[in-house]
């Protein structure tokens, strides 16, 4: 992705904002909507052409001014005089460009909050609405994009229709199998995993038959998730579950150690580690964290997170809440450490358990009364509903436009304590 450019020096510092949310739309449009390459990329090409050459070159108005009118005046007076051979196609692929592009403001930026505007801007980007006003090359527009994704899908340069009946099963089945494609790819993998791993073999020299059978139990739920760790594998895995089986059972064998018994290096050791924490769980560390009469005691099981910006590693807090506290809690406590106290709760936040940004299907996000309409898992849930595993770490997104990040992990357990005040502070 060719990042936009300032015109004029006084844009520079909102120029890298601009870049900020197109790498953001960008990570959008591959997770959080999940379109193919083949759909993802003129989408990109287009707006970087509606911000780079219009907005920047041509409008007085910032991104979260954008109306209707300015709209309508790009769509229907701007585009035609910039590309004389204009097609139906052209504008139809810049309509819809837009459309998802508007969305994901108002959705994760928290632009054009007002519904009335919001629609109007919507109404004003169809494109049988601006056919009408503008003249369009036709010749020019005859299956072009279809030949052009037909070359892209097939791999072969097909330059008229003369290539199309030949390729157009084909393409069709590319569109319609992509997901059964994925399926069968994950399940492949899964079948990899399960014939080329046996912990009995492979682990019994350092454990016992009764801490193999905890591996397995690691292993079937990897595989139950192997949809969510596409890049998890073989060795790796079964280092990873012998890193955990050490901790668990409190073994005092090395790092160093256990990536040498799988030939792999000690960073790739702990990478598998914390990429399978949520599949191992929590309670196996129970006992290494908290007494026996703790336990029995049914006091509440607290959780303690370590936190750090995600450009500054070496500089961290660390926070111990309840079980029952909620991510929300959790958002609170980032918000106090953090240095930018200017955005202290007026922006949407999310936090992605994956630890990837923009990954739909690990995001939880808030504030929960702004977000429900848009997310199916909001922050309000408590921190032992989350699934969360030891080690742990995931990503923490504040502010969709300028994009605050923050790194969390799951480092220990302790027992509720009438004599602290939670959330509290450890560090």
């Amino acid at each position: 992705l060719k990042v936009l450019h300032p015109n004029i020096p006084e844009q520079k510092t909102y120029v890298k904002k601009l870049n900020i949310i197109l790498g953001g739309f960008n990570e959008y449009l591959r997770n959080k909507i999940q379109f193919t390459l083949f759909s993802i990329v003129p989408i990109l090409r287009n707006i970087k052409l509606f911000i780079q050459d219009y907005h920047l070159g041509y409008s007085e108005k910032l991104l979260l001014e954008l109306d209707e009118d300015e709209l309508t005046y790009f769509l229907s007076e701007f585009l035609p005089l910039k590309f004389m051979n204009l097609s139906k196609s052209d504008l139809k692929s810049m309509c819809k460009s837009l459309n998802v592009f508007i969305t994901f403001l108002r959705d994760k930026l928290n632009y054009y909050n007002d519904e009335g505007i919001y629609k109007r801007m919507i109404d004003a980007i169809k494109v049988d609405k601006i056919i009408n006003t503008i003249s369009l090359d036709e010749q020019k527009d005859i299956g072009k994009e279809l030949i052009n994704l037909l070359s892209s899908v097939v791999g072969i340069e097909i330059n008229d229709f003369e290539g199309v009946n030949e390729y157009f099963l084909e393409f069709l089945g590319e569109i319609y199998n992509l997901e059964d494609k994925e399926r069968l790819k994950m399940e492949k993998k899964k079948k990899k995993i399960i014939d080329t791993i046996n912990l009995e073999i492979n682990l019994e020299p350092w454990y016992s038959t009764r801490e193999i059978n905890v591996g397995r139990i690691i292993l079937d739920n990897v595989c139950k998730n192997i949809h969510k760790l596409k890049n998890v594998y073989s060795n790796g895995l079964l280092a990873a579950i012998d890193y955990a089986l050490n901790e668990i059972f409190s073994k005092t064998t090395t790092q160093k150690q256990i990536a040498k018994r799988h030939n792999i290096s000690t960073n790739t050791l702990i990478k598998y580690r914390y990429a399978i924490a949520n599949c191992i769980p929590l309670e196996y560390f129970f006992p290494i964290f908290i007494s026996e009469s703790d336990l029995e005691s049914n006091k509440e099981i607290t959780y303690i997170f370590k936190i750090n910006n995600f450009y500054e590693s070496r500089n961290f807090f660390k926070f111990e809440l309840l079980e029952s506290n909620t991510l929300q809690d959790l958002h609170y406590v980032i918000q106090g450490i953090m240095k930018e106290v200017d955005f202290f709760g007026g922006h949407l936040y999310s936090f992605f358990m994956s630890g990837k940004e923009w990954d739909s299907s690990t995001e939880y996000s808030g504030p929960p009364e702004n977000q429900h309409h848009y997310s199916s898992q909001n922050t309000d849930v408590a921190l032992k509903d989350v699934n969360l595993g030891y080690k742990q770490k995931f990503l923490y997104l504040y502010d969709y436009g300028d994009c605050i990040k923050y790194n969390v992990m799951l480092v220990g357990l302790d027992i509720y304590d009438e004599n602290k005040k939670y959330p509290h502070r450890i560090k």
